[in-house]
């Protein structure tokens, strides 16, 4: 290792080590290298440098990470979403082969609007498409339409 390598190391060192302000580690650095201040400004640049693109891959090896970890955990929502969806549909097929092979005239009607309810039930498709805006007390708010000079139409409210 070069002298030069030494200082920048020594640097880098007291920036690891939490002391961030260059003229909080001036003085150490000259007694301990017997050097000039002159030249501990000369080398604090490149340490400075090499420090910040420590820290920033640093960083973002952190923010791949976090990144990573996220996207996995949404995966496994939908994942258990869709098996939630597998299962359902598998027990909802089993009951319907169960109540068409019982007895009575009416009741494959019946299993297959079951079947058919709870899948829509699973799916969401009976939530409301549409909610009307309404304040604290439960009555509808007022709305107003702007016409836009191009001829559109906009509802606020």
């Amino acid at each position: 290792m070069t002298k030069q390598d030494l200082y920048v190391q020594y640097i880098l060192e007291q920036l690891q080590s939490g002391v961030t302000e260059p003229t909080d580690m001036v003085a150490g650095f000259c007694s301990k290298f017997q050097k000039t201040e002159r030249t501990f400004w000369n080398y604090w640049n490149d340490a400075s440098e090499r420090h910040i693109k420590a820290q920033q891959a640093i960083n973002d090896a952190r923010d791949r990470v976090f990144v990573e970890a996220n996207v996995n955990a949404v995966n496994e929502v939908i994942l258990s979403r869709q098996r939630v969806l597998e299962m359902t549909s598998e027990v909802v097929r089993l009951a319907y082969d169960q109540v068409i092979q019982s007895e009575g005239a009416d009741k494959s009607v019946y299993a297959f609007a079951a079947a058919v309810e709870k899948l829509n039930k699973l799916e969401g498709y009976e939530k409301p498409t549409k909610v009307a805006a309404t304040d604290s007390e439960g009555k509808d708010k007022d709305t107003q339409v702007l016409e836009l000079p191009n001829g559109a139409k906009i509802t606020i409210g």
